[in-house]
């Protein structure tokens, strides 16, 4: 037993830091040069704009690409492309995954991780959506 033990926090401290590198490190992307911000250029930096409030892993696209919707920490946020200056908030969901095939629907989980099918053009929910059976049917 204290072989086994042995063993384990050995290959626990030898894996811990591994870490695998291309020979090229071609696949790393980097920043192209910049210029470094200084209290003589600082007035020179414009705000752009910003997507949604809080953290978020990655946007979800509409399949015509018209809307974009940003799953936060604090909630869903919606955007029309043709009016980026008015976003709807959602804030009891937090989590897109995914639009409907024609894109007038998408489904979002909430924090306690039940789906709704949001309509986008009205916001009204089909909630909750029956979690998956891991089975096929015909239909």
């Amino acid at each position: 037993m204290r072989r086994i033990v042995c063993f384990g926090v050995l290959l626990f401290t030898l894996l811990s830091g591994t870490s695998i590198h291309g020979q090229d490190n071609s696949t790393h992307w980097t920043f192209p040069d910049l210029e470094v911000i200084t209290p003589e250029n600082i007035s020179r930096i414009e705000y752009l704009g910003s997507l949604g409030d809080g953290s978020f892993p990655r946007p979800m696209w509409s399949p015509d690409s018209q809307t974009v919707i940003v799953g936060t920490t604090a909630g869903l946020w919606i955007y029309d492309l043709q009016n980026l200056s008015a976003p709807i908030y959602q804030p009891d969901l937090s989590h897109v995954l995914g639009f409907t095939t024609d894109g007038t629907a998408f489904f979002a989980n909430n924090i306690f991780g039940e789906t709704s099918l949001v309509d986008l053009e009205t916001l009204q929910r089909a909630y909750p959506v029956p979690p998956p059976t891991n089975s096929l049917t015909p239909e």
